[in-house]
């Protein structure tokens, strides 16, 4: 922690200015760090720093001790770390003094510096596997197949086969549903392309809610495991494919489930 004191002439010092480290992911510590102070967000913005690519958050603090001040987090990833720089209060001259210090931080290991904009927990490795007995299905532009078992699962009407879209519904039984697509993304947040602009709240999720990270065929994948929908658990994930689409999918089968369907995925175009 920075608490330096104004050299203005003002006897009160400025607010702190904060550098901390984590081994988590983006969406997790941002969600961390809104309940714990607590922060009403104004905005988020994109920001690059060291050649790193981050996020910058401004708000509120609504209440306790800090109530009504202003604070401001930038969280920048450097391989699978997190660091986050916060400034509380933002009087014109700490603000100054915050973006003086951001512009003479840098990693002293620059070979080892990662630009990906979002940082990742430890990959799951999951590799192409098509179980017997299964079908394969294909879009109707050819481009994206997944396979699956044809004794649980079935084709979803007239919306089974799409432009870049394949979706399965269940003959019996509970969870075969599963649906994927291919959508442009901006390499951006995983969680904003699964999500969009919904922000998961504690009721919206299972009391098993959890998230994975999984490498396969060379992309990076993230799944969110039990959304709550109405009394169901859903499952919804995104694979980035390039730096300008992802295969996104959702279904309400658990991990085991839909680790099995995501290792039958390819690109055939």
């Amino acid at each position: 922690m920075i608490n330096p004191t104004s050299l203005s002439g003002n006897p009160e010092p400025l607010p702190a200015f904060e550098i901390h480290e984590y081994n988590t992911n983006l969406e997790q510590k941002k969600s961390q760090l809104i309940k714990a102070y607590p922060i009403d967000i104004i905005s988020e913005t994109s920001i690059t720093i060291a050649n790193l690519q981050g996020k910058k958050l401004s708000g509120k603090i609504p209440r306790g001790p800090l109530a009504n001040k202003s604070i401001e987090i930038i969280f920048l990833p450097l391989n699978d770390t997190l660091y986050s720089f916060v400034n509380f209060n933002l009087a014109a001259e700490s603000e100054v003094f915050f973006n003086q210090i951001l512009q003479t931080f840098k990693f002293t290991d620059a070979e080892n510096v990662s630009t990906s904009p979002i940082p990742t927990l430890s990959a799951h490795k999951l590799t192409y596997s098509l179980p017997t007995g299964w079908t394969t299905l294909q879009d109707k532009t050819g481009t994206l197949e997944i396979a699956y078992d044809s004794k649980k699962a079935t084709l979803f009407g007239n919306d089974s086969l799409g432009n870049l879209s394949i979706n399965l519904g269940q003959k019996s039984g509970y969870g075969q549903y599963f649906s994927a697509f291919i959508k442009p993304y901006d390499g951006g947040s995983r969680h904003k392309f699964i999500l969009g602009n919904e922000v998961l709240k504690d009721q919206d999720k299972m009391p098993d809610y959890h998230e994975k990270t999984y490498s396969y065929n060379g992309w990076n994948c993230l799944v969110l495991y039990g959304i709550s929908l109405s009394q169901w658990p859903s499952t919804e994930g995104m694979c980035a494919i390039s730096s300008t689409q992802a295969i996104g999918f959702n279904t309400w089968q658990d991990d085991t489930g839909t680790e099995q369907i995501i290792k039958t995925i390819r690109l055939l175009k």
